[in-house]
């Protein structure tokens, strides 16, 4: 996302926030896509980090968590995405 382009949601933001929502969900590219998703997330009321399992290495995840609390974002936690069973669904079940 160009630079332009995370400048014109800086207007965004206030901009719900004089409507009565009760929850806006904001889908942000990419931290490694550049700093735009930085500037988009940190003035959000909350952050959920989203990791894709076996694409993601936790160096990774890691880094981006850095980067957001840098970016003074507010992280509630974060969601691991498209999480494959390895073993049969009826022996997790049964642990």
């Amino acid at each position: 996302m160009p630079a332009k382009t995370a400048k014109a949601y800086d207007h965004l933001v206030p901009l719900i926030r004089q409507r009565n929502y009760s929850f806006v969900v904001v889908d942000i590219p990419p931290l490694n896509e550049g700093i735009a998703s930085l500037r988009l997330g940190g003035p959000l009321d909350a952050v959920i980090l989203v990791i894709e399992t076996e694409k993601v290495r936790w160096e990774a995840a890691r880094w981006g968590l850095e980067l957001l609390q840098g970016a003074n974002a507010n992280i509630l936690g974060a969601v691991l995405n498209k999480r494959r069973l390895h073993i049969p669904e009826w022996i997790y079940r049964r642990l």
